[in-house]
């Protein structure tokens, strides 16, 4: 009896504990899922109330068509403000799940999200609206800017109680990433503005560099049009390119200059802020130049060696690749020509940087290698892919590849030790059918595909198969299942747990790491729900064996799905 006495005590005061943590955040955490549902209902609403494709309306439908960018920008930027702040500051989740809920406060939040959906779903769209008088509909319009900027600051004071940030140097790094992220929302709205007038200043300046570079390959590119779309042509030999203004360097550009821009706002207090900016300007230019030189590269390669190759491989594995040479070469150089001089023997970082008030994450018995074989498949991937074209060939490659990195990785032994269980078998099954639900069939792929794989020699075609099947069945979900949750969930499991409560934590780095495995996944959606599956089933014995059996099923029913019915887009 006593025994009994002793383990039931704790049983019970630790669900006393979780029902009382519960009720001391619920407000808070219901506050925030309200915003993200109400959020998320204005980014789908702007698709239709707020779009202009043609540029066409009055000054004021011309100025709101802005708003959606300004919204998502403040909303992005001071997410990401508040992740840096929380990652320099343990007790700050803590601190800000444990303020008390102002009523009136979180009562006027609550009665100007109600307006703005109400508003928005009331009134039409904005290119239908009447400007020829005074009316209901352009009250609210009038008024929507207004209403958003109270709804965000509200929302703010609501989630960020005063005194949480402990000081004002960390709400100016959020303030500082917010600008920039809006910034960066601007922009990225403007290339789809200039896209829809059809502004050909930075394509034509982007092909004029790139037709330098032909002339020196003796491959010149002639302007022979515009295309149905509105869109230049350029000749060159025997292909004929439309070149989209989002194409013609822009993206890339803009890119660069955010991420660089970001580097600069979180490590200001360290650099010389004007040289920083100098380089950011050389990096942007750069961009811009080695944007002119893909596209003379891609004309060459349609014209003397495949055009499928050049516009779905070369196009855009090309530009990643260099984006990311680009971002990383300037960030080393803003953080060695921009650092701040040392002063008395000490660095600038030892003089402004406080020592840490908190103990760092539990990190050492976490194995950050198990992370390299999904890096190396992705390296593989933005190789590769310069060299493929519509059907990717080359993919064996990357298997043998990736195959012998986890080769040499044998150390690692997931699988020691560990027995199976029903259950991750039946977490595959229903991963395999969300999938298949979430996923559409594509008739037009899978005719395409077949036509191609069935069209060369018979044994090329079984050879490229049998990689295929054993890169989906075997590599994929051990490489995968080892970086997201062998290394990536735990860990950040374990680090939500120093200021969160251990359930949110956990459903936390669940939800995080899913939607980070969905996003390397050309179906996201699927890819999240997938993701959650698998975490789940990692979750329930602490075993990431489990979550890569789960993984292997799936893939193995979506590979048997795609032979037995011809659906090759499921491969």
């Amino acid at each position: 009896m006593g025994r009994a006495s002793l383990e039931s005590t704790p049983k019970s005061s630790m669900a006393a504990t979780a029902t009382s943590s519960f009720a001391a955040h619920a407000p808070r955490i219901l506050t925030a899922l309200g915003q993200i549902a109400l959020l998320g209902l204005v980014v789908l609403a702007s698709d239709t109330k707020y779009a202009n494709p043609n540029l066409s309306g009055s000054l004021l439908q011309q100025v709101l068509t802005w708003l959606p960018a300004l919204i998502q920008g403040l909303v992005l930027g001071g997410a990401a403000g508040l992740v840096h702040a929380a990652m320099g500051d343990a007790g700050l989740i803590g601190r800000v799940l444990n303020a008390p809920v102002p009523r009136a406060l979180a009562l006027g939040h609550g009665a100007i999200g109600l307006m703005l959906v109400a508003g928005s779903v009331i009134s039409p769209p904005l290119m239908a609206l009447d400007t020829s008088g005074l009316n209901a509909a352009q009250l609210f319009y009038l008024a929507a800017p207004a209403l958003w900027l109270a709804y965000l600051a509200t929302g703010w004071l609501v989630a960020i109680p005063a005194g949480a940030l402990d000081g004002g140097r960390r709400l100016g790094d959020i303030l500082a990433l917010c600008g920039a992220i809006t910034l960066a929302m601007f922009a990225w709205h403007y290339v789809d503005r200039t896209q829809s007038a059809n502004s050909y200043a930075i394509t034509d300046a982007c092909v004029t560099i790139a037709s330098w570079f032909s002339l020196l390959a003796g491959n010149p590119i002639h302007p022979i049009g515009i295309n149905e779309r509105g869109w230049p042509l350029y000749q060159t030999g025997d292909i004929t390119v439309s070149i989209a203004p989002s194409c013609a360097g822009i993206e890339g550009l803009l890119l660069t200059t955010a991420l660089l821009l970001t580097l600069v706002a979180l490590e200001r207090r360290r650099l010389y802020v004007g040289r920083a900016l100098a380089l950011i300007v050389v990096a942007a230019g750069l961009t811009f130049v080695i944007n002119a030189l893909r596209l003379a590269m891609l004309f060459y390669i349609g014209d003397h060696w495949s055009p499928q190759i050049a516009v779905n491989g070369f196009h855009s594995n090309f530009g990643v690749l260099t984006l990311v040479v680009v971002c990383a070469g300037f960030t080393m150089a803003i953080r060695r020509f921009a650092s701040r001089t040392p002063v008395d023997g000490q660095t600038h970082a030892q003089q402004v940087a406080p020592a840490p008030a908190y103990a760092p994450a539990p990190t050492g018995h976490h194995n950050i290698r198990l992370i390299v074989p999904q890096m190396a498949m992705i390296a593989c991937l933005l190789l590769l892919g310069l060299i493929s074209g519509e059907f990717d060939w080359p993919y064996p490659i990357g298997v043998i590849v990736v195959g012998a990195v986890l080769w040499r990785m044998k150390d690692l032994r997931p699988l020691a030790g560990w027995q199976v269980t029903p259950l991750p078998v039946l977490a595959g099954l229903v991963a395999f059918a969300l999938w298949i639900a979430l996923v559409p069939a594509d008739p037009l792929v899978s005719a395409r595909f077949e036509d191609t794989l069935f069209g060369v020699p018979v044994v090329a075609s079984c050879l490229w198969l049998a990689f295929r099947l054993a890169g989906s069945v075997l590599l994929a979900p051990l490489v995968e299942e080892m970086a997201f949750r062998g290394f990536l969930l735990p860990w950040l499991a374990d680090r939500a747990q120093i200021t969160l409560p251990r359930p949110i934590a956990r459903a936390g780095a669940l939800l995080a790491t899913s939607i980070v495995f969905g996003l390397v996944h050309a179906d996201v959606l699927a890819g999240i729900a997938a993701g959650l599956v698998y975490g789940a089933v990692q979750m329930r014995r602490g075993q990431y064996a489990d979550a890569i059996l789960a993984h292997c099923v799936t893939n193995s029913c979506l590979c048997l799905y795609a032979l037995s019915t011809g659906q090759w887009n499921y491969l």
